[in-house]
């Protein structure tokens, strides 16, 4: 199982299985992860481990989340500013 960020959020893919869904990186979404897995078709009480261990996890790493999170904000910032859009903030 991949547990990753991407540009628009977290992302669970579970290549042997071919599923692959959105996740929520933030520290208490278990049920939000939990309810997308099961949508991806995850077997329920693997869905449930899953979402278990995801949410210790980000609980544990949230200052490290949140660098990420600034990070992709600036990086998105200045890809719109270079095609000519006018941010406010």
């Amino acid at each position: 199982m991949i547990y990753g960020h991407h540009a628009g959020g977290g992302f669970f893919a579970i290549p042997n299985l071919n599923i692959a869904c959105e996740a929520s990186e933030y520290a208490y979404s278990r049920e939000w992860n939990y309810g997308s897995l099961i949508g991806a078709g995850v077997r329920k009480e693997y869905a449930a481990a899953i979402a278990d261990y995801v949410e210790e996890y980000n609980r544990n790493h949230a200052a490290e989340i949140d660098v990420i999170h600034a990070e992709d904000n600036e990086r998105q910032k200045a890809r719109l500013t270079a095609r000519g859009f006018t941010l406010i903030e």
